[in-house]
């Protein structure tokens, strides 16, 4: 007899029942967590010149070779440029420690050019003074190249990674899983913190779990500061409504051996509001604002003109920094 087995089935969502949790309460705003600013200051240079934005802090990684080393800080700008990539004549050396001379990337240099009216390439030298005057007296040698965009830059500061996973579904392969794989080697000293979330609100006494769970996250986040924060929600989407599934009814319990395993009820699935009011509590609610989300679900929530709307609302008033939402298949 030939050897099979049962597998799951493809899956984009379906009908679920709508969800009627009381304890959810609609947002009204909130402060939001403190984060590390990636904004600039105003310092004056030492010599008393121009004054100029100064950043508040700077990678670790240059922009060309993507490695670390002796490295040129920019003035403007977090962005840095190691020694190897940015060749110093041996005649000026001396001349780049002084206290008025100024380092400027390539990515700025290229910025300033595209604001300024002259349509003719201005040549880059790398190190100035106060007065925007060149150190050097030919262009600076650079090896390599950047492969990015003039504002991109291989940013090192921390970094918090929420991923709430809708249980019974495989979170192996998701975007999330992915960059913080991606993003681990230019996350020195434990820098990107990533945390995977199961989540079933789908009753009253496993919303009051959520709740508590989160408690407990928050308790260890709280101590940190994150320059950004990326959270990810993987569900399923109803298919009349585009509401979002929030999680199962209580099922049966089957016998396996001596012991009883509960399985999952019917799904049930709640609108966008209700969704986000359920998911975000216990304080990590404050995480969310001004955080990139990453809705993976199933095209019904965008698709419906209702469901989508409220996800826009949601948006403003959960004050996000941006949302995408992607349509994916997945295996349940």
């Amino acid at each position: 007899m030939a050897r099979t087995k049962q597998t799951s089935k493809k899956t984009t969502g379906g009908p679920a029942k709508r969800g009627m949790v009381p304890k959810f309460k609609k947002l009204t705003g909130h402060g939001g967590i403190q984060v590390i600013k990636t904004i600039q200051s105003k310092a004056a240079l030492p010599s008393g010149g121009k004054a100029m934005l100064k950043p508040l802090w700077h990678n670790i990684f240059c922009v060309f070779c993507w490695d670390g080393g002796s490295l040129y800080e920019c003035s403007v700008c977090p962005r840095v440029v190691c020694v190897e990539c940015v060749v110093v004549p041996a005649e000026f050396q001396e001349r780049t420690k002084d206290p008025d001379v100024h380092f400027v990337c390539p990515g700025c240099h290229e910025m300033r050019g595209k604001g300024s009216r002259s349509s003719s390439i201005r040549p880059y030298f790398g190190f100035e003074d106060c007065d925007g005057t060149p150190v050097f007296k030919v262009p600076a040698t650079i090896h390599g190249r950047i492969e990015m965009a003039s504002r991109s830059e291989i940013s090192s500061n921390p970094i918090l990674v929420l991923h709430f996973v809708l249980t019974a579904l495989d979170p192996a392969g998701s975007p999330a899983a992915v960059m913080q794989h991606q993003l681990r080697p230019y996350r020195p000293n434990n820098a990107l913190h990533f945390h995977e979330i199961i989540f079933d609100i789908g009753t009253n006494a496993k919303a009051d779990r959520h709740v508590e769970s989160m408690k407990a996250l928050v308790a260890r986040l709280k101590p940190l500061e994150y320059e950004r924060v990326e959270i990810f929600v993987y569900t399923h989407s109803e298919t009349d409504r585009g509401d979002i599934w929030g999680g199962f009814e209580d099922g049966d319990f089957l016998r396996r051996g001596k012991n009883k395993v509960a399985t999952l009820g019917d799904p049930v699935a709640y609108p966008v509001d209700d969704f986000f009011a359920g998911l975000f509590v216990g304080g990590i609610e404050d995480y969310v604002r001004g955080a990139t989300l990453w809705m993976l679900i199933c095209g019904h929530t965008v698709r419906k003109h209702d469901s989508f709307q409220l996800l826009k609302t949601c948006i403003k008033q959960w004050n996000m920094h941006l949302l995408l939402a992607l349509h994916r298949f997945t295996h349940a």
